[in-house]
């Protein structure tokens, strides 16, 4: 009991109910049935459902850590994209000769990416990376849309 009480410990520190919830469920009724037949005094049976449990926790876990790497990976990307592109987006602000309307707007485009930079970041530090990576899509749309302002065109 206390090897499957472990994995399951570890599938919610890597939030396995997100990243893999058949598997998570799965082991989430094994447990549930071990706990019951424990309670009717079946400790044989207990005792291999517990072990099931244990296996399908370790799986969900397992399949919830590759997928956060993933994410990590994906994230990391995103984040080097925006960095450049943004970057380019106030260099080429500094230089154009937009509109003060166009102007305006891209510098307020520019505090938005700003913004969600920093959002960005503390999705990170709380672990909530699919929010940061839905974050940094909008950042990008932003930028792209800077861009387009940059380039004489109208934003989408």
């Amino acid at each position: 009991m206390k090897q499957a009480q472990q994995a399951m410990d570890q599938a919610k520190r890597l939030h396995s109910d997100n990243f893999a919830p058949t598997d998570f469920k799965q082991a989430q009724k094994a447990w549930d049935h071990a706990l019951a037949a424990e309670k009717e005094g079946k400790t044989d049976t207990a005792k291999v459902l517990f072990a099931s449990a244990k296996i399908y926790f370790g799986k969900a876990a397992d399949i919830a850590k590759a997928k956060q790497d993933s994410l990590f990976r994906e994230l990391g990307a995103m984040q080097r994209m925006i960095s450049s592109n943004f970057a380019q987006v106030k260099s080429d602000l500094s230089k154009n000769s937009l509109s003060p309307r166009q102007q305006g707007q891209v510098r307020a485009i520019a505090s938005e990416v700003e913004e969600g930079n920093a959002s960005i970041k503390n999705l990170v530090i709380q672990n909530d990376l699919l929010k940061a990576v839905a974050t940094a899509k909008d950042v990008q749309t932003k930028i792209y849309n800077a861009q387009l302002i940059l380039a004489g065109q109208k934003a989408k």
